[in-house]
């Protein structure tokens, strides 16, 4: 709003408008920036395990004055933070409060929870056994004529005629098998 106040007094007044969609459209390039550099020091820091802390406080405390400068926290981590979730953003601003203990504590709480209710297997919806039967090794003759089945089904429909009699004499002739 300053820098508003400082151009209109040097321009004119017809130009006011002007000045004003000028600031703005700065302050939102600012933000684009503002957004790609907290995307790329979240990135850094999951790259970076021996320094993550240091990126994620810097990233935190770019989430603090993002917060301050827009009026929609959520719009703006939508937009400009490549669809960060407000719930790690934050994560990272509590990081950046120096409250990383807190946060990696709870992180530690909800890991176990989840492991946990993974062990516990849901009985079958299905009555009776659901269980399916292993198959026996099928041998190399079997598995070669499954690719076989598998290349006729996939490319004999593609064939013309032509292609179709073709391929049909070609398989007669290669290993002298009678038609029945």
């Amino acid at each position: 709003m300053t820098t508003t106040h400082n151009l209109s007094a040097v321009c004119p007044a017809k130009d006011e408008v002007t000045a004003i969609v000028v600031t703005n459209s700065q302050a939102l390039v600012e933000l684009e920036t503002l957004g790609r550099d907290i995307v790329a020091r979240i990135a850094t820091g999951d790259a970076a395990k021996d320094r993550a802390d240091q990126y994620y406080v810097s990233a935190g405390l770019q989430l603090i004055d993002a917060r301050s400068r827009v009026p929609d926290f959520t719009a703006f981590l939508r937009d400009h933070c490549c669809g960060l979730s407000r719930s790690r953003a934050y994560e990272l601003i509590a990081i950046a409060e120096g409250k990383a203990e807190e946060v990696r504590s709870k992180n530690r709480t909800r890991d176990r929870r989840r492991r946990e209710n993974m062990f516990r297997v849901r009985g079958s919806r299905t009555r009776g056994l659901s269980v399916k039967r292993p198959q026996p090794p099928m041998s190399q003759a079997q598995r070669a004529l499954a690719e076989f089945r598998v290349a006729v089904d996939t490319w004999f429909a593609k064939m013309d005629d032509g292609a179709k009699r073709e391929a049909v004499a070609y398989v007669i002739a290669k290993d002298g098998v009678a038609v029945s």
